[in-house]
């Protein structure tokens, strides 16, 4: 683990592709991290290439590009990679046809566009993602779904999502509260840290993940993501992550700076 930023740059040119967690890393909430735009830039001008990693399956890729492109970081939906993405990749591996959604409309009309039936009765399974329309009514029916014996998949197990008033409850929360309910965890969870998401990249192009670098600000998802895939992986504390709890931690990033702006 290394913290200084001259370090750091001499190794991008071992680099051609670069996984950008998005908030925490180059925005925060509603407010973007400074420097962020012209870090993305310069390193885009240096040849590397660039994709926009994120969990949240609370929102679609046009919603996520719309966000970037308005924080002056040009992005295109091929570059946005979610979630959402590895979920719906299994399902249509998998040849499943119903399954019952508690997610926003986004995530069920993502899940619909892949040809899938978001569907109150005989679903094969339940699927949970960050709901930010959440009501006690849709978490009564994933309940009466999930007692019966269908299956759980989860888009991410982030157990919070950072905002400018604090962390509020993600995807991990929900699986808490529905395992305290019903006993049952997911039958499978997408997203970071698992390698799933380095799939859903592949399938539009070829990428060697011995040559590429996850920049995140968290410890258990973006850092985690890296080493499942041998990647190398930059730290910011821009977001979640505290200086202080890399020494509680059973593995350490390889780079650790403040921000994405100490990268250029």
């Amino acid at each position: 683990m290394n913290r200084d930023p001259v370090h750091f740059r001499k190794h991008l040119s071992a680099v051609d592709t670069i996984f950008f967690d998005l908030d925490g890393t180059l925005y925060l909430g509603h407010k973007p991290i400074a420097g962020a735009a012209r870090a993305v830039g310069r390193l885009r001008a240096l040849g590397k290439c660039v994709y926009f990693l994120s969990n949240n399956s609370s929102k679609s890729k046009r919603q996520y590009v719309e966000r970037l492109r308005a924080f002056d970081i040009p992005a295109t939906d091929d570059e946005v990679i979610l979630s959402t993405d590895s979920l719906v990749a299994y399902l249509r591996a998998q040849r499943i046809g119903r399954v019952h959604v508690l997610g926003t409309r986004g995530l069920c009309d993502a899940v619909a566009h892949a040809g899938i039936a978001v569907v109150d009765r005989n679903p094969e399974y339940v699927v949970i993602g960050y709901d930010t329309e959440l009501t006690y009514a849709k978490l009564a029916a994933a309940c009466r779904h999930i007692n019966a014996g269908v299956p759980m998949l989860a888009t991410h197990c982030d157990l919070f999502c950072p905002s400018e008033d604090g962390p509020l409850p993600d995807v991990g929360s929900f699986l808490e509260m529905l395992k305290a309910a019903t006993g049952k965890s997911p039958e499978q969870i997408f997203g970071k840290p698992t390698p799933s998401m380095l799939a859903a990249i592949q399938a539009r192009a070829p990428v060697d993940p011995a040559r590429a670098l996850m920049v995140g600000d968290r410890l258990y998802t973006d850092m985690r993501f890296a080493r499942n895939i041998g990647a190398k992986s930059l730290l910011v504390l821009s977001g979640e992550t505290r200086m202080d709890q890399l020494s509680a931690t059973d593995f350490s990033p390889d780079f650790v700076l403040d921000s994405v702006a100490d990268m250029v």
